[in-house]
């Protein structure tokens, strides 16, 4: 028996995909040693408002999601919009943390068409509510650097990403442009792009940018 545990990165797809026994069985888990020591904690803000936080495990992770980033409006806020596909690696940490909690750590690597052409790999932190070999919700947070273009504009920003993806593998999420981050022709860029997309696949994204 297989199951596919969705691990879409808000509209960026990750799927895992376990053969037989699922991740418990396969616990990658063990020997993070940073992860041991200090534990995860992160709280985010999304514009997607769902709120809800976790407190568990011998391994402390504290996640509190509640979304609230998103840039307002500007008169030089420029619409973009276009397509991006996903590259997934193995998983590189798996736990049944908790009945409901089973923690993913996966590297992947988005690139995108259109208005912005270029691409980001960093690694990915899912929390999946169930069973690490059932189909469940899950939320999925990241951070690192876009490397490519932005209307023409070539240059590096960092961003950061975070979504949900329901049981079915439909996933939406928003990526965040640093303002303070970005260099060449993209050292005055910030702005705020929703990824729509299907686990596994890749999708559609559209948002603002100003250069």
């Amino acid at each position: 028996m297989t199951s596919n545990v969705a691990a879409v990165l808000a509209g960026l797809t990750l799927v895992v995909a376990t053969a037989g026994s699922a991740y418990a069985h396969k616990n990658i888990q063990g020997n993070s040693p940073e992860r041991a020591k200090s534990g995860h904690g992160h709280g985010h803000g999304h514009g997607h408002g769902h709120g809800h936080g976790h407190g568990h495990g011998h391994h402390g992770h504290g996640h509190g999601h509640g979304h609230g980033h998103g840039h307002g409006h500007h008169d030089d806020a420029i619409d973009v919009a276009g397509d991006f596909s996903v590259e997934m690696g193995a998983p590189t940490y798996i736990s049944q943390e908790a009945p409901d909690l089973c923690v993913i750590e996966l590297p992947a690597t988005f690139s995108f068409t259109g208005d912005l052409e270029g691409s980001f790999s960093s690694p990915f932190l899912i929390e999946h509510a169930g069973p690490c070999d059932q189909p469940a919700a899950e939320y999925f947070s990241t951070s690192g650097v876009f490397v490519g273009a932005i209307l023409g504009g070539e240059g590096s920003i960092d961003y950061s990403f975070e979504g949900s993806i329901d049981s079915q593998g439909n996933a939406l999420g928003d990526m965040v442009l640093d303002d303070d981050s970005g260099t060449n022709e993209l050292e005055d860029c910030a702005g705020s792009v929703t990824l729509d997309g299907l686990t596994g696949v890749g999708g559609t994204y559209s948002g603002e940018v100003e250069l």
